[in-house]
């Protein structure tokens, strides 16, 4: 059973800190990448809420060796850190909203298991990633961070949010998590099955 929406805290971003060649990374040849925009939406929520956001995951607010960002950058520790997560669907599933952003971007069908967590939660991913998402997932089980373009946009749009709204983003994705076309093609129940398949098939030939 979701937590109700007066229950759940506002916003979170969980997320391993993985940036340590950025902007010289490979991954611009591939699409846009979004490790530095995660960057961003954190020093953007840590300076304007900083009592309504949290960040979890592994790697910050400690120094990291050979890290070519912090020598050309300096170190900075978030004061919005809370830690890392043990279980990372029970964390989610506290929140109202989740900033949900892939590696790269502009890439068609590149979609991680990060919004299925959000989904699997209950909460409400704010995504960014795959360009053509909408052909996997509807527009109204998430929020397109595409559709603003900045964070201040992006914040005054959830702040017009109210219980009545937000209950009807959890509706539609618990008819999505209803649909086992969607669960057999993007969920671990479906990839074991197709897996087995695959394995049968080859043994029959």
């Amino acid at each position: 059973v979701p937590k109700k929406f007066k229950d759940k805290k506002f916003l979170v971003l969980v997320n391993k800190n993985i940036l340590p060649f950025y902007p010289f990374s490979l991954l611009k040849f591939f699409g846009r990448e979004l490790y530095s925009e995660r960057i961003r939406s954190i020093e953007f929520f840590e300076r304007t809420i900083p009592d309504n956001f949290f960040l979890y995951g592994k790697g910050w607010n400690k120094r990291k060796k050979y890290n070519l960002t912090e020598l050309l950058f300096g170190y900075k520790k978030y004061s919005t850190y809370k830690g890392e997560v043990d279980d990372k669907i029970k964390l989610l599933s506290g929140f109202k909203y989740s900033i949900c952003f892939e590696n790269l971007t502009d890439i068609k069908g590149y979609i991680s298991e990060k919004i299925f967590d959000c989904l699997k939660a209950k909460c409400v991913p704010i995504y960014w990633g795959a360009s053509d998402i909408e052909k996997y997932i509807p527009k109204d089980c998430f929020i397109d961070f595409r559709d603003f373009g900045d964070y201040e946009k992006l914040l005054s749009f959830l702040d017009s949010i109210d219980e009545s709204k937000y209950n009807n983003y959890i509706k539609n994705i618990e008819a999505l998590l209803s649909d086992k076309k969607f669960i057999d093609m993007w969920f671990e129940m479906g990839f074991a099955k197709f897996f087995l398949n695959d394995v049968l098939e080859i043994k029959d030939e």
